[in-house]
């Protein structure tokens, strides 16, 4: 279609090439894998239990509280883990390598 075609087009197909297209939804800038590394950071802070040091509470009578709370950090770090895993896993690296198997398998 040129230029000279122009005029003999239906107005609502000139109005249709005039009106801009749509425009996509703003894209967050919050990610899943952003909360995980909050998490991880959290964890991070959270492991130096310096406040059970000379505590010397007993969990369910046999337990030592310190040895309890690493017990449920270790529970939180699995967690944290498995949503990096779900999350934050760069699965486009995944693509190229497969993509790179696959050419140097043919």
């Amino acid at each position: 279609m040129g230029i000279y075609d122009l005029p003999n087009l239906k107005p609502q197909a000139f109005f249709c090439l005039m009106t801009p297209p749509p425009r996509k939804p703003q894209a967050s800038c919050f990610k899943p894998s952003h909360l995980v590394w909050l998490a991880a950071l959290v964890l991070f802070v959270f492991h130096q239990d310096f406040w059970f040091w000379s505590d010397t509470t007993l969990w369910f009578g046999f337990m030592p509280v310190g040895l309890a709370y690493h017990s449920l950090f270790s529970i939180a770090a699995g967690l944290l883990w498995a949503a990096a895993v779900k999350f934050a896993w760069p699965t486009h690296l995944e693509h190229w390598a497969d993509a790179a198997d696959e050419e140097a398998e043919a």
